[in-house]
């Protein structure tokens, strides 16, 4: 008895560390097909000045989701039409959340980019260089743009021209106001011009712009809203049909066909929704 219990004992620790040096060796290479799914947009998260540090961790958890949740609502709820619209969710979530946090983080930088080029132009006038005058408005200006501008300023300290380095911002960030930004300091360079009245016409431009998005996104914020309160509707609807008629419902879930129409009617929705914001999605 304790021989056939030393023996088990052996057996599945000679188990656990083989399945330990499995997943040791597998797990990297599993790691990098899961980045691949984001592909570029990791790239420009970093260059935006994200920590994806959680981003291995969080390609995991989406990975167990999608494994999970499309089988769990196929084989737990017994709708195999429903599993499908789900798993194409799932599988585009990853996407679409990077998508919109480059938004935003864009957005942002877009906005600092008016009170960088008025300390620029301020400190050019009072007599100071290039680099001076980016030096000063570190202390004005917030991250993320700070975090670019103390790295140009470094670049800078460290023996190379503020021009490679400037440059080198604008090909790693590969924004349109930090182009335009760029493009101005490296022309007026070049022709040995004063940045400083270049400077004051861009930010103006950059105000401008910056008012007339605005006003587009505050005149289409009430369309925007309508949008996505009708794509909520016939969830709703299904929901109040439950509570009066509970059978009825349960037969439009549980049976194939009424599966089909649930899943015609999501895609229908889902098509609007892209439409109607695509059609009010105006750009400057």
């Amino acid at each position: 008895m304790i021989a056939g219990d030393a023996l088990y004992f052996v057996s599945s620790l000679l188990t656990g560390c083989a399945v330990a040096m499995g997943v040791d060796v597998a797990l990297p290479i599993w790691d990098g097909l899961l980045r691949k799914r984001v592909g570029k947009l990791e790239e420009t998260l970093i260059a935006l000045g994200f920590d994806t540090s959680p981003l291995t961790l969080l390609l995991r958890l989406w990975c167990v989701a999608l494994f999970t949740i499309p089988p769990a609502v196929w084989f737990g709820l017994k709708l195999g039409f429903v599993a499908l619209p789900v798993a194409f969710v799932v599988w585009h979530s990853p996407m679409w959340i990077a998508t919109v946090i480059i938004k935003k983080r864009k957005r942002l930088m877009r906005d600092q980019m008016i009170p960088l080029c008025v300390s620029l132009a301020n400190s050019a006038r009072s007599g100071l260089s290039l680099p001076q005058a980016m030096e000063e408005a570190l202390g004005e200006t917030r991250f993320p743009l700070r975090r670019e501008v103390e790295r140009i300023v470094s670049d800078y300290r460290r023996g190379r021209s503020i021009e490679e380095a400037i440059r080198d911002a604008q090909q790693r960030l590969k924004l349109d106001h930090f182009n335009v930004f760029a493009s101005v300091i490296l022309t007026c360079f070049e022709s040995g011009s004063n940045y400083c009245f270049a400077l004051d016409k861009m930010s103006q431009a950059l105000m401008e712009n910056q008012r007339l998005e605005r006003k587009l996104e505050s005149e289409t914020a009430a369309g925007r809203s309508v949008v996505h309160i009708l794509s909520a509707f016939p969830s709703v609807f299904l929901a109040m049909f439950w509570f009066l008629s509970p059978d009825m419902v349960t037969l439009l879930l549980w049976k194939p066909w009424g599966q089909v129409m649930i899943v015609v009617a999501a895609c229908v929705n889902y098509a609007g929704v892209k439409v109607a914001l695509k059609c009010m999605n105006v750009r400057i």
